[in-house]
């Protein structure tokens, strides 16, 4: 099975080099302290809520004259897929705004991967050395206005068959369920790191203006 490299598959809506650079930074921190410390310390178990490193998106930004709310799951749809990178799985999960009224997404959100039955998969849910947050606004009906970015790391059991991810918002705004198939690789697992300990799945970045395309 051949590995992509980072800088080797296209990848919409990145923006500047430097964050290009420093999320490909953040999946290799990730992985590379898995390799080194068979995973215990890859990244202590995630908190709900924001990350402390938060940042936000001039572009997108809200602003405190804007009525929008923050956005519930009910309103929200989320497609996305994984495929190789850095011997783990990278996901980029898509979200659109069906309701009537621009919706905010906002903070870091609890994941986790699920079997096609709905059953919870066998993955800790991890931190990211330095996962960004930002604070977006999306356009009710607007295809893709923003997405967010995952890591799956050391899967050392059989195949796991069509996966899906659910989604918790922070903030208490609710559960969504993504797909977390399809192509160009759509059924890729991650190279097994280390026996014995858990596979991990981190959010690198929630959310990316899908404006940034």
């Amino acid at each position: 099975m051949s590995l992509r490299n980072p800088g080797s598959r296209p990848r919409p809506g990145l923006g500047p080099a430097r964050a290009r650079k420093s999320r490909r930074a953040t999946v290799a921190a990730l992985v590379g302290v898995i390799a080194l410390s068979g995973c215990a310390g890859a990244a202590g178990l995630a908190s709900p809520g924001s990350s402390p490193s938060a940042s936000s998106s001039p572009a997108a930004t809200l602003s405190a004259a804007s009525p929008a709310q923050l956005c519930a799951a009910s309103a929200l749809r989320a497609r996305g897929g994984r495929q190789g990178e850095n011997l783990g799985a990278h996901g980029d999960i898509w979200f659109t705004n069906l309701g009537p009224r621009p919706c905010i997404l906002r903070g870091i959100p609890r994941i986790a991967l699920l079997r096609a039955d709905g059953s919870p998969l066998a993955v800790h849910r991890a931190r990211a050395p330095q996962p960004f947050s930002h604070t977006v606004v999306l356009a009710p009906g607007k295809p893709r206005a923003a997405w967010l970015e995952v890591y799956w790391s050391n899967w050392c059991g059989p195949p796991p068959g069509p996966l899906r991810l659910r989604i918790s918002l922070a903030h208490g705004r609710g559960t969504l369920i993504s797909t977390f198939d399809g192509p160009p690789d759509g059924h890729y697992v991650p190279v097994c790191l280390a026996h014995g300990q858990p596979s991990t799945l981190a959010v690198i970045d929630a959310y990316i203006p899908g404006s940034a395309m």
